[in-house]
């Protein structure tokens, strides 16, 4: 009974996937993608901003459901602005922070990169259709460096109880 109740999540790509941007990027310094099944953002918010890259699709879900997603991910941690990685279902961050905070990770690597994976639990209080979002947000002041962090995401894995 559980797996009927529990859609799939297809890899990062067009058109199962949107990708949307907001804030302004600095001109040259990146990309906002899918690649290869996977989501990577290593765009540079401008000085004095804040830039944002949404990968987002629709799933199914019911009532009473306990959908546990798993959020795989390559994040670069050595450039001087950290990039926050949020899930949002249905509009509203899973475990309301940032599921990955490049702020206080440490590189475990290579020479730059902290690889991992981040849980986090949604509980459908009704049934239909809900936006799932993987959201990137990386802030510059206005003094700042641009230089930004970079994260790649991984498919989503999903189960359901």
């Amino acid at each position: 009974m559980a797996a009927s109740l529990c859609p799939v999540i297809p890899a990062f790509a067009d058109p199962a996937w949107r990708l949307t941007t907001s804030g302004t990027s600095v001109s040259g310094s990146g990309a906002a993608s899918f690649s290869g099944g996977t989501f990577e953002q290593t765009l540079d918010a401008a000085r004095g901003t804040t830039f944002t890259a949404t990968a987002t699709t629709s799933v199914s879900v019911v009532t009473g459901t306990i959908y546990t997603f798993v959020l795989s991910y390559r994040a670069y941690v050595t450039n001087a602005q950290p990039m926050r990685t949020y899930l949002d279902v249905a509009g509203v961050p899973l475990t309301g922070l940032a599921l990955v905070d490049t702020a206080v990770l440490s590189v475990n690597s290579g020479a730059n990169h902290n690889v991992g994976s981040r849980t986090a639990v949604h509980v459908a209080t009704t049934t239909g259709t809900v936006n799932l979002a993987v959201r990137t947000v990386v802030s510059t002041p206005s003094g700042g460096a641009t230089a930004g962090d970079d994260m790649l995401v991984h498919p989503l894995v999903l189960t359901c109880t």
